[in-house]
């Protein structure tokens, strides 16, 4: 009984780690991009580095991927 349980929670931590590596990345973005309008001095600098260190770990081939999709397809949307 005990080790379908610990089986259970290796599961959940498993997908708890790679939502959360998939994930931080934006929160760091809508935070630091928030807390970016607000605060001065050095603070701004350590935001503005977060803010940049957010964008360099996300992976944006996929939005662009999509938006050339949508764009190749954009002339067959107006007949």
């Amino acid at each position: 009984m005990m080790w379908h349980v610990m089986k259970q929670h290796k599961k959940f931590h498993l997908w708890f780690r790679f939502a959360r590596r998939k994930v931080m990345p934006w929160l760091v973005l809508v935070t630091s991009t928030l807390k970016l309008a607000w605060v001065c001095g050095t603070a701004q600098t350590k935001e503005q580095i977060r803010l940049m260190t957010a964008i360099a770990h996300i992976d944006f081939a996929p939005w662009f991927a999509l938006a050339q999709e949508i764009v190749d397809d954009l002339p067959y949307w107006f007949y």
